[in-house]
């Protein structure tokens, strides 16, 4: 999770309670047996509503902020945001923890009163290799509270808690609740790592952590020429993983390439995978399967392709990848050759997401998205495209004529027929793009995604679509890149 702001910036007052065009929380905090707090060190965090976005940007999930308690005990915190969060998680190491509902309060600042604590829950731990058994040190071991839920407040700079010793023990003292575990050291993976319960009265002192050492992946990137890629280029790695429901993406790294056009990285996957090389302006490329195991060092070249290779799904899932959804080979039916791929989603409003490419590509003069469909019955389905990771996305309409949707933003491929047959469609991407004033010029490196996604509302939200079964498309000859002939 995120650490949080230094303590170099906190001040030993409280914050003041107004804070310009945002939200304070104020208060005053006392232990479980009643006396203030006094001059210590606190942390509160705010849970933001899943899915929140702010000018079709997504809002980080949670805040923190952390301060000191005055010599009364007052407290306070200032967020940068106007909603008022229904409740909020104060912490107070070696002194003890409250989750306090916010309510109605009006304003930009809500008085929380007299806020008690709870006496805090000890959760003791050992890290070791999941491969020789031996203890880790140094490692810092980091929580997650439940969606929705405010996050524990990063504390480590005065507690030192979540760190391994030379044994590979840590601590934590933790509010009532329950966390999974993270890890953000690119030298390790956390393999099946343990949900946490932490209940009051009941101390944790055997939770077991396993780790394996990240793989070490060295790519030499050539040129579409075959020449190696020039040192200090940013190149762009997607990590590819096979799962039962297709091909999901998993860590995303950015490079500077060194001389002879060498890059290496630490891969945050295990098992088998595939790695997608993309550098803005020279091309993409996919590996072929790759076996990403504990400290194992792994070798191979990517040379380059102008544009993404058209999926035919003849050996494999291509470029496509998934998330919240099923996707298969189908065997039994296609628009060429021999091969297609079946896409099932929810019909219960939930997020999914079908990516053309795995990662960002620039979208080049005269590149359009064209491809193969089937379907036999209503498909609420648009084509989203992203300007670079957590950038905002635009709406390209692509969906049966009564289904519901929102207004495209950049242009419509074609209104869904619905038949069972195949169909082809095309769109214009780069001239459409161009059009709304998007791509400012032809040397710009921007990065864009392009997915197949449920339809959503403007705040981004997926849309209340009826019934609770599935629904299935097929698709053929995804091309993004310069048309077929």
């Amino acid at each position: 999770m995120a650490v949080l702001a230094a303590l170099a910036s906190v001040s030993a007052e409280p914050a003041a309670k107004e804070a310009a065009g945002g939200l304070s929380l104020f208060g005053r905090l006392v232990g479980p047996e009643g006396r203030p707090v006094v001059k210590r060190f606190y942390g509160i965090s705010i849970a933001v509503p899943l899915g929140k976005m702010v000018d079709r940007k997504a809002v980080p999930p949670f805040a923190s902020v952390v301060g000191q308690t005055d010599a009364q005990g007052a407290f306070s915190a200032a967020f940068d945001m106007t909603d008022l969060p229904p409740r909020c998680l104060v912490v107070v190491p070696r002194a003890g923890w409250a989750r306090v509902d916010v309510g109605a309060a009006a304003g930009p600042g809500a008085a929380l009163g007299e806020v008690k604590l709870r006496p805090l829950v000890p959760v003791r731990g050992v890290v070791r290799r999941r491969a020789t058994g031996e203890p880790v040190a140094a490692l810092a071991i980091d929580l997650s509270a439940a969606p929705g839920e405010p996050q524990v407040p990063v504390l480590r700079v005065i507690t030192k808690e979540g760190i391994s010793d030379p044994r590979g023990v840590f601590h934590y003292d933790l509010p009532e609740g329950d966390y999974g575990l993270r890890l953000f050291d690119e030298r390790w993976i956390l393999c099946a790592p343990p949900t946490i319960h932490c209940r009051e009265g009941y101390p944790l002192t055997e939770v077991q952590v396993q780790v394996a050492r990240a793989p070490l992946l060295r790519c030499t990137v050539l040129s579409v020429s075959g020449r190696p890629i020039a040192a200090g280029t940013t190149a762009q790695f997607q990590v590819l993983q096979l799962a039962a429901e297709g091909q999901c993406r998993t860590t995303f790294s950015r490079a500077q390439v060194a001389p002879e056009g060498a890059v290496s990285w630490n891969s945050r996957t295990l098992g088998r995978a595939r790695v997608w090389v993309a550098v803005a302006h020279e091309g993409c490329a996919l590996s072929d399967e790759l076996s990403l195991d504990d400290g194992k060092e792994v070798e191979w070249r990517a040379r380059l392709l102008p544009c993404p290779p058209v999926s035919t799904f003849e050996s494999g899932y291509d470029a496509i990848t998934v998330t919240a959804a099923r996707m298969e080979i189908d065997e039994t039916t296609a628009a060429s050759g021999s091969r297609s791929l079946r896409v099932t989603f929810p019909s219960p409003p939930t997020v999914w997401e079908l990516r053309v490419i795995p990662g960002e590509m620039c979208v080049e003069s005269g590149w359009v998205l064209e491809f193969d469909y089937k379907a036999s019955r209503l498909l609420p389905v648009n084509v989203y495209v992203c300007k670079r990771r957590g950038g905002s996305w635009q709406e390209i309409g692509f969906m049966s004529p009564d289904a519901p949707g929102t207004p495209a933003t950049v242009g419509v491929i074609s209104e869904v027929v619905a038949d069972g047959r195949w169909h082809h469609a095309r769109f214009g991407l780069h001239a459409a793009l161009t059009a709304h004033g998007l791509l400012p010029d032809a040397t710009s490196t921007e990065g864009w995604l392009v997915s197949f996604a449920s339809p959503r509302t403007r705040g981004g939200a997926p849309l209340q679509l009826g019934g609770d079964e599935e629904r299935t498309f097929w698709l053929d000859n995804v091309r993004l890149g310069l048309p077929d002939g």
